[in-house]
């Protein structure tokens, strides 16, 4: 449950940034975020 309101939290918050920041912005993070999940399995 806990996870699942920390993953809303985090899709708010990009859409956020997408919106405050744009496309390129809001890209950076994301790809930012994969390659701390993809350093973290690995």
């Amino acid at each position: 449950m806990i996870y699942l309101v920390l993953n809303i939290l985090g899709l708010l918050f990009l859409i956020y940034a997408f919106r405050k920041y744009g496309l390129n912005y809001w890209f950076y993070i994301y790809k930012k975020r994969i390659t701390v999940a993809f350093t973290k399995e690995f």
